[in-house]
């Protein structure tokens, strides 16, 4: 160790506050750097392994692929994995009750298959071989009653292939049975080229990966010990490079594709475009932030070194020391808080996070899948380099500029400590204003600020950081979550149950079943019953009736077509309720109107751009209160649209949004009509509406509810539907989970950033002034005076931060806004909230701050510290 090195220490042992808050500044910039990978790491590693264990460790599957097809499969270099089912055929089933499902689709899963496509049992065990399999737990509930199958019950089928006209129809057609045949004139399908089967039940399985299986129930032997049994088969793949999938998946031969979403996402792959740049952006924001926090804070602790080493550095200097040794000896202070500061940080990210997990953990989970699991820690090794690599460039950054400072001090200036401080006539003048507020003290304050500018700017700096990081950190959550609210909203019904009005004579008498059965349910909180509709309409508009922007929007999804010139079509659904729920639902609205069929559209709809990938919202109609026709769309023989009048509707009014418990589509136009409505106009229509029954429900625990009311439901025979409508969106809340919980996170290890900034900045700059307050105690200024003086430099610093943190902060948020804009359609929201509670905190923590440190400022001897150099 050189000498330069023994006084550096020496100097950082004098100044142990200084140190301390230096070194506990690289810490929490290192702990927050490896909190937030660490964290990230470990939820996504979570995420990652659920999807796995739920939906299978699989890319893409393709639908009946012949065998050679699967060999290319196989051989293909981009392929790391392709495992295959073999498909045994189709069997009808004599327990089936169902009219549109009456098979069993049977394939047959080799070796490792289960690993790759796993299967939730709920009772019995996996087949071991080609003659036991395992059948779903829904096939029950379409079964005869008290002639449900069961496990160790054998199943004697005919097994063949679905065919209509002489060709063999694909896995994911509907059944075309006799209604088939009876609305189109054809021969209904066959099952043909069949083979006689025996297989025994040894398992009842509630998920496995969803492959289409159209008009049947998926049913699954186990290997063969004699190779494949059929000439075709469904693939499930992965890619050696995930992100290829969608490319690679148009390239293969087969009836129908789908991919793992989940899965996907959880690898960062999406088949969008404009979200990578989306992401790109976001994270360069982080990262900036992150960066901006550490910078400012380990910045302002080497700068106030420097100042306070400037007369150190010209007495080393006049002695011969060279510009390059005093910037090494900086560097070397650099160095050594790193080496406390680093490595401790990285320790108390990576403890503080697990234990984080361990308390809140199950709460997590409990809120993003509805199961009570741990979350492991996760220690990805490259993230906690990339994390130390960060930190330690961080502090390099920041020791930059006050060694840039060294080589232009010269000796006799650094001797003299003048080049901060520096007077000019027309700086120290100061009001009559701040006089007559704060007297002496204040006017005192005044001309030093004017008279040590840099001094005070150090401060200025840090809390307008300080403000930035707060504003801009909160500003980047608030985004973050209302874009992933407005892509991904959940309905505010967690249960579904419909029946379909054409389906059974006894519906009225179903619905009051459902209705007693539902209600009884202790989980269950709130029900509504209303009217649906199995097929959507289409209304003639003119363009002119259309917002320009949801028109432009509305065309390329889909959900609008062009007419003849100046005319569209606009396809809706719609949605019957009763009477009085549907005059409460917007002001205006009339239940028994004689206008034509009584409608209320919505305000704001959402819309997927395609062309843009871009989440659209919009207003669909230009003005309401105006008659039109509602129409139903058939399709010709040559594939044309030809439309077919229902009814006069008339536009009352706009909804904001659906009645509690009435389900409408997340994405295009809903349309709600009365009870009353539909009866006078559409009710001679029933053949062409398919109309249903629905009754939405909310409830405490979905997962329980669901399953006790399905029981009972099934045990009174009812012929409807029960559907779980939360686990639907299940993705959905796993995502606003994680962004909630991450961008609190990252609010609050900014916010301590900003504070330790703030108190390390503010504290040090009081303590450098201590020779100054003391000849001012000297010749008797009382602690009235200084109290007086130390709120007017705490309303220079609060003030002047304030407005230039409101300015960057601003633009920032700005930024943020533009960058998610790109994907979302979303208006740019001035953080006043944040704004105020950063300007309120400023204040507080320097005035805690001064008082602390004035209070340990009059401790001190009055001559020692006149005496101080």
């Amino acid at each position: 160790m050189n000498i330069f090195s023994t006084i550096t220490l020496r100097t950082m042992k004098q100044s142990r506050m200084r140190t301390v808050v230096t070194i506990i500044g690289v810490i929490l910039s290192t702990a927050m750097i490896t909190a937030v990978t660490t964290f990230g790491c470990s939820i996504w590693s979570y995420l990652l392994d659920y999807s796995i264990q739920r939906d299978g460790n699989w890319y893409g599957a393709a639908a009946y692929v012949s065998s050679s097809e699967l060999e290319r499969i196989r051989e293909d270099s981009r392929v790391e994995m392709a495992a295959a089912t073999d498909i045994l055929g189709y069997a009808e089933y004599e327990k089936l009750t169902s009219v549109s499902m009456p098979y069993l689709y049977i394939q047959s899963l080799p070796e490792g298959t289960w690993e790759i496509c796993p299967a939730v049992l709920e009772e019995g065990r996996l087949p071991e071989n080609e003659t036991e399999v395992i059948i779903p737990d829904f096939m029950t509930a379409n079964e005869e009653t008290e002639q449900e199958t069961k496990i160790g019950d054998t199943l004697e089928l005919d097994v063949g292939e679905r065919m209509l006209d002489g060709e063999r129809l694909p896995s994911g057609t509907s059944y075309c049975g006799e209604d088939y045949s009876a609305e189109t004139g054809n021969a209904p399908e066959t099952l043909e080229n069949l083979k006689k089967m025996k297989f025994t039940v040894v398992g009842i399985y509630s998920q496995m990966p969803d492959m289409s299986q159209a008009a049947s129930y998926g049913v699954y032997a186990g290997p063969s010990g004699s190779g494949s049994l059929s000439d075709y088969h469904n693939v499930y793949l992965r890619t050696a490079r995930a992100g290829d999938i969608y490319d690679y998946m148009d390239t293969v031969k087969c009836d129908s594709k789908t991919f793992n979403t989940g899965l996907l996402r959880w690898l960062g792959v999406a088949d969008n475009d404009n979200l990578a740049g989306i992401l790109i952006g976001l994270i360069a924001i982080v990262i900036g932030i992150i960066m901006a926090g550490a910078i400012s804070l380990i910045y302002n602790a080497f700068s106030i070194s420097l100042r306070e080493r400037t007369v150190q550095f010209g007495l080393l200097s006049s002695m011969g020391a060279t510009k390059k040794q005093l910037r090494r000896s900086l560097r070397y202070e650099a160095l050594f808080v790193s080496c406390i500061g680093i490595p401790l940080g990285c320790i108390a990210g990576t403890v503080g996070i697990g234990i984080t997990l361990h308390f809140i953990g199950k709460g997590l989970t409990n809120m993003i899948n509805g199961e009570a699991l741990d979350i492991p820690l996760k220690i990805s090794w490259g993230s906690v380099l990339a994390a130390v690599v960060l930190a330690f460039a961080t502090v390099m950054i920041s020791v930059w500029i006050p060694c840039r400072r060294v080589r232009r001090i010269s000796p006799v200036e650094a001797v003299r400590a003048s080049q901060d401080i520096r007077i000019r006539k027309q700086d120290v003048k100061t009001s009559g204003l701040s006089y007559k507020l704060f007297g002496l003290p204040g006017m005192l304050a005044q001309k030093n600020y004017k008279r040590d500018r840099k001094k005070y700017r150090s401060t200025v700096i840090s809390l307008t950081v300080s403000i930035l990081l707060f504003v801009s950190v909160s500003s980047f959550g608030k985004y973050l979550t209302d874009t992933g609210r407005f892509v991904m909203e959940m309905p505010d019904i967690q249960l579904l149950y419909s029946v379909n009005a054409e389906d059974s004579v006894n519906v009225p008498d179903d619905m009051k079943e459902a209705e007693r059965v539902i209600g009884q349910n202790e989980n269950v909180t709130f029900m509504q019953s209303y009217r649906g509709f199995n097929r959507s309409f289409v209304i003639s508009l003119d363009e002119d009736e259309i917002e320009e922007s949801f028109l432009e929007a509305g065309m390329r999804s889909g959900y609008i077509s062009a007419m003849e010139p100046g005319g569209i079509r606009m396809y809706v659904t719609l949605c019957a309720l009763p009477d009085d729920i549907f005059e409460q639902a917007a002001e205006g609205a009339d239940a028994e109107s004689d206008d034509g069929l009584p409608l209320l559209y919505p305000s704001q709809v959402k819309i997927y751009d395609p062309i843009t990938q871009r989440y659209e919202g919009g207003t669909p109609f230009a003005y309401g209160d105006r008659e039109l026709m509602l129409e139903n769309e058939e399709y010709t023989e040559e594939g044309e649209p030809e439309a077919e009048q229902l009814s006069t509707a008339c536009l009352q009014a706009a909804y904001e949004k659906a009645p509690a418990g009435v389900n409408v589509d997340e994405f295009g136009v809903t349309l709600l009509t009365s009870e009353s409505g539909y009866q006078k106009y559409l009710r001679g229509h029933e053949d062409k509406v398919y109309s249903r029954y629905e009754m939405g429900v909310r409830c405490e625990n979905h997962g329980e509810a669901f399953r006790e009311i399905s029981d009972e439901l099934e045990k009174a025979e009812n012929t409807g539907y029960f559907y779980d409508n939360a686990e639907d969106y299940e993705e959905n809340r796993q995502i606003l989970t994680a962004l909630a919980v991450l961008s609190y996170g990252f609010i609050i290890l900014i916010s301590l950033i900003a504070v330790a900034n703030v108190f390390n900045t503010v504290s040090t700059n009081l303590m450098l002034r201590r020779k100054e307050f003391a000849m001012l105690r000297s010749v008797g200024m009382d602690r009235k005076g200084f109290r007086r003086m130390m709120c007017y430099e705490c309303l220079i610093y609060g003030l002047r931060s304030i407005l230039y943190g409101l300015i960057l902060s601003l633009l920032v948020s700005m930024l943020i806004w533009r960058v998610l804009a790109g994907g979302v359609d979303t208006n740019y929201i001035v953080p006043w909230e944040y704004l105020g509670i950063a300007s309120l905190s400023v204040f507080i923590v320097v005035g805690v701050t001064m008082v602390y440190t004035m209070g340990l400022i009059r401790k001190e001897n009055i001559i020692d510290e006149l005496k101080m150099n």
